[in-house]
């Protein structure tokens, strides 16, 4: 088995530099099976409740710095909760390569911009049936 294919099967960490914190290399691991299935649990259990799934992903990726748990997370500052959303958005980029980093950023760009629309549009609708009532 090449080595390559051998790698993909277990739990990668990789590195990259915070936009929040300049300077500062962050290091993070993929979820492990177990993980994924936690987190998918409490993504289905408390779809509204989208911050207690993203600091459950990012205290099970996060490896350095270390020390940064759920419990924490009620103290957190905007700085802080910046930090959270970037190291979340860097999970899924974890052992892949420069292009299929570029493929995700396109396929990512797309459906923020999707969903923007969607948004407009369905203000927009309100923004008529509020018209219509009236």
């Amino acid at each position: 088995m090449k080595e390559n294919l051998l790698k993909n099967c277990f739990v990668q960490e990789g590195t990259f530099e915070s936009k929040v914190f300049p300077g500062e290399v962050i290091t993070i691991k993929q979820a492990t099976v177990k993980e994924k299935m936690d987190y998918d649990k409490i993504v289905k259990e408390n779809p509204q409740d989208r911050e207690k799934s993203l600091f459950f992903a990012v205290e099970k990726a996060l490896i350095s710095p270390s020390n940064f748990f759920t419990s924490n997370m009620e103290n957190l500052t905007e700085t802080g909760l910046s930090f959270i959303y970037e190291v979340f958005e860097q999970i899924p980029l974890i052992g892949k390569t420069k292009k299929e980093k570029e493929e995700y950023a396109k396929e990512y760009k797309k459906a923020v911009e999707e969903y923007l629309e969607n948004l407009e549009n369905k203000n927009e609708e309100d923004t008529k049936k509020d018209e219509e009532k009236k």
